[in-house]
């Protein structure tokens, strides 16, 4: 379902933290272990081999069991995947760039300011660039997350991190480039970014990739745009 906005997780129980590797050794699962101090498990009241489907803003939408609803099984397939699609397609009804999902959440009693191109909050940002970047369109201290840090590594070596807050799923499309000259341009897409997930609600998580400086470099330059995918 590379195509919808899904995203899989697994938690595992508390009590069961001995079984990790045999999940983790096979699969790239992400996978989170439970424990008493945080009683997931028991917040939300799960039931071994639940599958529990979550819509964009954290909010549960549905349950399946797959003990009494075994995947071997064609209709219980199809059942799950009916389920996923239900809250993974980005519907967009107005055709404006944001999610339904999105504007119900942030816009509702901002009829009149709730375009992409209108800023309710008055801090400069379009609601796209908000709505892209994880920022709260209705409050002008919150304004996108982008930050460049520059360090030195253990070995010496002189590196940039850029790090941003986005959308998670692939409703938006990311590209960074990165100049020392404001001249020769290259895409950072292609080099190893690091995902720290935000469980906040809002449908974003925070990611960064550092990028190795020439020691002779005095001055660097970053652009990036987000946009939406073809036919999104």
């Amino acid at each position: 379902m590379s195509d919808l906005n899904v995203e899989v997780i697994g938690i595992n129980r508390s009590d069961q933290a001995a079984n990790n590797g045999l999940v983790v050794n096979y699969q790239t699962l992400p996978w989170i272990q439970d424990t008493n101090e945080v009683g997931v498990w028991n917040a939300w009241e799960v039931t071994w081999r639940d599958v529990r489907i979550v819509n964009g803003r954290g909010e549960l939408a549905a349950v399946l069991n797959l003990t009494s609803h075994n995947l071997y099984d064609d209709s219980n397939r199809s059942l799950m995947k009916q389920l996923l699609r239900a809250e993974a397609v980005a519907r967009d009804a107005d055709a404006d760039g944001l999610r339904d999902d999105w504007e119900a959440l942030y816009l509702q009693d901002l009829a009149a300011m709730s375009g992409a191109d209108d800023d309710p909050d008055g801090d400069g940002y379009r609601n796209a660039v908000e709505y892209a970047f994880g920022s709260d369109p209705r409050k002008g201290k919150s304004v996108p997350e982008v930050r460049v840090w520059s360090g030195t590594t253990d070995d010496g070596q002189k590196i940039q991190r850029l790090s941003m807050r986005r959308r998670a799923g692939d409703s938006m499309i990311y590209e960074w480039q990165h100049s020392q000259n404001l001249q020769d341009w290259e895409f950072v897409q292609d080099l190893p970014w690091t995902i720290e997930p935000i469980y906040d609600g809002t449908g974003t998580f925070r990611e960064s990739v550092d990028r190795h400086l020439e020691e002779e470099a005095k001055t660097t330059f970053w652009r990036g745009q987000a946009s939406a995918p073809p036919g999104g």
